[in-house]
Parts: structure tokens; sequence; C-alpha cells
């Protein structure tokens, strides 16, 4: 049997060998977490991109079908459908815009190949036909931006919840802070334009009824 001195020396010599490994252990967690958490938000911030530069196309191709409507279509309600997506389109537009240059979206100049072939294909139509085949695309353009708007828009509520615990908390640098609040702002437009596109989107479908598709 080992003298009783022995023995709690040898308890303490051991408690102390853990007591030093421990804080080092923790570091290393720490670091893999803030690692874990910087690359999440570099993903975030792609996903917001790619969101916005989505938007941007879409209220772009919206203002210049719904200019083509105004001029082509044969129904009454189809034209007063598409005046107001060249009106809600501009507005959304205006509202998108400092979003993008936060982020250092440019502006596009021009329709992309999607939509340059939806315009296209309607360029070449009149009468009832340019009607069902516009509300058709009207459908389905809204029915697209709901799909895009909706994770975002639930994105608004979630960080309005947890907005108060991270008040005390500092940025680690200006520029994740641009990115965060580059989020912030496209969580929040989110919020504020899915109802009226879902709006937009149940009048498209009640008119594409009346046209017989």
């Amino acid at each position: 049997m080992m003298p009783r001195s022995f023995t709690a020396f040898a308890v303490a010599a051991t408690t102390m060998a853990v007591a030093a490994v421990h804080p080092s252990a923790q570091s290393s967690r720490s670091t893999s977490a803030q690692t874990s958490g910087s690359q999440g938000s570099g993903a975030h911030s792609q996903d917001a991109q790619s969101f916005v530069r989505t938007m941007l196309e879409a209220n772009r191709a919206e203002i210049e079908l719904g200019q083509m409507a105004t001029n082509r279509a044969s129904s009454s309600q189809v034209k007063s459908f598409a005046q107001m997506m060249v009106t809600d389109h501009t507005q959304n537009n205006q509202q998108l815009q400092p979003i993008a240059q936060q982020l250092g979206i440019e502006l596009p100049t021009m329709l992309e190949p999607k939509h340059k072939a939806m315009a296209d294909r309607l360029s070449s139509m009149q009468g009832a036909d340019f009607d069902r085949e516009f509300m058709n695309v009207m459908v389905a353009s809204h029915e697209e931006a709901v799909r895009e708007l909706r994770p975002f828009a639930e994105q608004s509520g979630q960080q309005s919840s947890t907005s108060s615990s991270g008040a005390g908390s500092s940025s680690s640098s200006s520029s994740a802070s641009s990115s965060g609040n580059g989020n912030t702002s496209v969580a929040q437009y989110a919020s504020m334009t899915l109802p009226k596109v879902q709006q937009h989107l149940t009048q498209a479908q009640d008119l594409q009824k009346n046209m017989g598709r």
C-alpha cells in the first residue's frame, strides 16, 4: 500500500495536468466554432447576393413584359394587370437598389436569356392568344418569386427574435458588419415584398382562369 502523502501528491499532480490541458482544448473548440460561424456568414452572404440578383432580373422582366402587354393585350383586365406590374415592380426595384449597392451588385442592363425568350415569344402574338400566354407567364413568374422570397422573409422573423440577445456583442470586422447589415436588409425586403407578390399571384391566377389558359 502506498503512503497517503504519495497518493495525495499523485492526485494533485493529475489535477494540475488536466487543468493545464483543458484551456487549450477550450481554445481549440472556440477557434473551430468561430471558423464555422465565419464560413456560415459567408454562405448566407452569397445566398443574399444571388437572391438580390434574381429579384432585380425578375423586376426588370415584369416591367418590360408589362409595358408590352399594355400595348398588345386585347382584354382591358389584362391591360390593367399589366399596368399594375409596371407600377409595382418599378417601385419594388427602387426599394431593392440600395440593398444591391450595399452588397456590391450591379443593376441588370438587359433581360437575362430566360426572360428574353419569354419577351420574344409574346412579341409574336396578338389578341386573345397574347392575353392567355401573358397571364400564363405572369402566374409562373410570380410562383417562382414566392418561392424565392419565402425563405428570406422567414429569416426576418428569426433575426427579430435574436437581435436583442446579440446586442452586446461587437463586430469582428467592418466587412463582416456590412455583410450582416446587407443580409438583414434583404430579409426585411423579402418580408415586406412577399405579401404583395402573393396578391399579384392570386390576381394572375384568377385572370388565367378567365383566359382559359
